[in-house]
């Protein structure tokens, strides 16, 4: 009962990625891990390019283990999947790391995610400062 608590609070944590990839597109996969007796994690998601990934989660970070083209490839798909695989069994620290590697669409999103946060604390530090001198 713990694991599976454990997997949906993972889970949970993963969905803050589902507007950078392809919407609903992310879930888990469980795998034995016969040298530890134990269910390792492994998470599939489909990136912005049409390119279904399957990353492996353990102590030392995320890595991709597996890539293949979604149903409807274009030339961008069969790019990034070149590429993608170029880092197949690499790890990374953080699944941003991962996904801003292999996807410039996740990067382009991310950047303009973190350009909207902070114009909108700009925003609000500039309203608090206008409200103050009044």
């Amino acid at each position: 009962m713990h694991d599976q608590l454990v997997w949906q609070e993972l889970l949970n944590a993963l969905k803050e990625y589902d507007d950078k990839v392809c919407p609903g597109s992310i879930s888990l996969i469980e795998r034995h891990d016969a040298a530890s007796s134990a269910q390792r994690p492994r998470l599939q998601l489909c990136i912005l390019e049409g390119v279904w990934l399957v990353i492996s989660l353990s102590d030392c970070g995320f890595t991709i283990v597996s890539a293949h083209l979604a149903n409807e490839a274009n030339e961008t798909a069969r790019t990034t999947l070149s590429k993608v695989l170029e880092f197949a069994n690499a790890g990374f620290e953080s699944m941003d790391a991962l996904l801003s590697t292999v996807s410039p669409l996740y990067r382009g999103r991310f950047h303009q995610s973190l350009f909207d946060r902070l114009t909108a604390l700009q925003t609000e530090e500039g309203e608090s400062q206008s409200d103050q001198r009044h």
